[in-house]
């Protein structure tokens, strides 16, 4: 399996297998990983779906190339810059670090601090009553308390009247985006900065009426169905509970 040994945790999620089209592209700015210095097999494939812009370079590529070269050679270069997926590869997703940067010993998360780094500038205020994470690209509504106390299907069903425009949030226009979703868990817990408590979110993050409990997220618990995954902005704490009892709401849009 290709990937970091030194970066990427399994404890962050299992390593998907790539649903991709029959044919890929390594992404165009890592192309010079295959004539560079840089360890390919160690960064690992980055393939794409074959979009229309590459389809069209791609039949124009082949089209040049049959005419002046043999077929042979044609075939092997076009193999070369578009490698065919059909199947199935193992790809890897980075993980984020933690934002925890005290060591309480020697090889620990605050002395290693592996993992993706975090922008410059983590969240940016859209002045829309919205919020970018420009570290996951994922979008959250500003203001983190306006349902507080709803059952899990209550939930779901508020950031559904949210998009249908039946429901409003302070600060926010009702109708400026129609795809707001209950966050799933991981998508939640990525928030956390492992180095905070009390509330557990990066420092001079934008959001406002943040609730210092726990927040529904759309995961439902495998071992018990009736149960939902929720997570606490007081320390980050992920746990589960009955999906009739009565937790905060924060939608979320975006993501893949």
């Amino acid at each position: 399996m290709l990937g970091y040994l030194d970066t990427l945790s399994a404890l962050e999620g299992e390593v998907q297998k790539g649903e991709t089209s029959p044919f890929c592209l390594a992404k165009p700015d890592r192309l010079s990983r295959r004539f560079g210095n840089v360890n390919w097999w160690k960064d690992g494939p980055v393939l794409y779906p074959f979009d229309e812009r590459w389809q069209t370079m791609f039949i124009l590529l082949s089209v040049g190339v049959l005419r002046r070269m043999r077929y042979l050679f044609a075939v092997l270069l076009m193999f070369f810059l578009f490698p065919i997926c059909g199947f199935s590869e193992d790809t890897v997703v980075p993980v984020r670090r933690t934002g925890q940067s005290t060591s309480y010993r020697t090889g620990d998360d605050g002395a290693l601090q592996e993992g993706v780094v975090w922008p410059s500038f983590r969240f940016t205020d859209n002045r829309d009553g919205t919020v970018r994470d420009n570290l996951t690209r994922l979008v959250w509504m500003r203001n983190a308390g306006c349902w507080a106390g709803l059952p899990w299907a209550n939930a779901l069903s508020t950031v559904a009247g949210l998009n249908a425009g039946t429901v409003s949030c302070s600060g926010y226009t009702t109708g400026t985006h129609t795809d707001w979703r209950l966050p799933q868990i991981r998508e939640l817990s990525s928030l956390i900065d492992a180095g905070h408590v009390s509330m557990a979110l990066p420092s001079g993050h934008p959001f406002s009426n943040i609730l210092l409990g726990y927040y529904w997220s759309a995961t439902t618990y495998a071992s018990n169905t009736g149960n939902a995954w929720l997570m606490s902005l007081i320390d980050g704490n992920v746990s589960d509970d009955r999906k009739t009892n009565y937790y905060y709401v924060w939608p979320v849009r975006g993501g893949q």
